[in-house]
């Protein structure tokens, strides 16, 4: 690929706090606004605060709004892998590609929230072999999403002369999308099977993640410029509940930082202070020229998909002036080639 990547803005309105009828009213306004895309996340507990609140389940709702909606790409941010055999989500992703006429996100990650997966008895291995299976999970969904009969023999799947149809209305298949940050499992999983992939970090972190990604790239003859590189941006609103949220549920992004971080020396209360301040530099400004200052940065480092959380209950108001006010501002062109 080569020439200019154009600029993507996308939404998540999450899956806690709302009534069915607010959560699908967010969807079809922001598929008015123009925004690009639109995600859900595949848990089943809430992830920030109480765990007991309602958590909408993600494939039931992608299925609902994607009849709702007419142009906004509709997407997972990020389905846990540990959750589905990767034949499953193969059969259901087609079937959600052809509702959606082809809009369809496939955003997958390795799994994480240990509550979840304790509470209903679903393993969750350590984390090299997640990665492991997410990489086996990747290449069985393109077997299945492009042969007519596919054979696989991992150590975790193995498929016999499988059938997956309808195929995808998307050629090849829908966009697959890996979210997590890890720079030494992660990424080289993103450069060996992905189409984009979504990080949460500051500007200057996804600066040095973007070069290790080329890295992996070069050693697995992959094109980097193939990938597209989005950000999930948290605002300045969710700052510290977002942070203890990390905290208590033993957020990856947390571990990453605390081991970073010790290996630069340091230790105890210093070491979770700067913990803290590495979470902030993620979050994006309430105030719309900061805000686009913000995302030029991000653009600058060749991020070109941003994806903006909201929480309920939902600020439209919020949601139209980053639309009229903070998009048109974001114009550094990100060079794919």
């Amino acid at each position: 690929m080569s020439g200019i990547r154009p600029l993507r803005h996308g939404v998540f309105p999450g899956a806690v706090g709302m009534t069915w009828p607010e959560l699908l009213a967010f969807w079809e306004r922001a598929d008015e606004l123009g925004y690009s895309s639109c995600w859900m996340p595949d848990h089943f507990y809430a992830g920030v605060g109480d765990t007991e609140r309602g958590c909408w389940e993600a494939w039931t709702v992608l299925s609902a709004v994607a009849i709702a909606t007419r142009r906004i790409r509709v997407g997972t941010m990020v389905l846990g892998n540990m959750f589905r055999h990767p034949a499953v989500v193969a059969n259901m992703a087609a079937t959600l590609d052809h509702v959606s006429g082809g809009r369809l996100n496939l955003g997958i990650g390795a799994g994480w929230m240990q509550v979840e997966h304790d509470g209903y008895g679903i393993p969750l291995p350590p984390p090299r072999e997640r990665l492991d299976r997410l990489d086996e999970s990747l290449q069985v969904l393109k077997l299945l999403f492009t042969e007519k009969r596919a054979t696989f023999d991992g150590r975790y799947f193995q498929l016999r002369d499988a059938l997956c149809e309808p195929k995808p209305l998307q050629k090849p298949y829908p966009r697959l999308v890996v979210g997590g940050g890890g720079e030494k499992r992660t990424l080289r999983v993103v450069a060996r099977h992905a189409d984009e992939w979504n990080g949460e970090a500051s500007p200057s972190q996804m600066r040095h993640k973007i070069a290790i990604l080329h890295e992996h790239c070069r050693e697995v003859g992959r094109d980097p410029n193939d990938i597209e590189i989005g950000v999930l941006l948290r605002t300045e609103l969710e700052a510290e509940e977002t942070y203890q949220s990390w905290v208590k549920f033993g957020s990856p992004f947390i571990a990453q930082e605390r081991e970073r971080l010790a290996a630069d020396g340091y230790r105890d209360a210093e070491l979770e202070r700067q913990v803290r301040a590495s979470v902030y530099t993620q979050f994006l400004p309430i105030d719309e020229e900061r805000a686009a200052q913000r995302l030029n940065e991000y653009a600058a480092v060749g991020v070109s998909h941003f994806i903006v959380i909201y929480r309920a209950p939902y600020d439209y108001a919020r949601l139209e002036r980053f639309v009229e006010r903070v998009m048109p501002n974001v114009r550094v062109p990100v060079e794919a080639g």
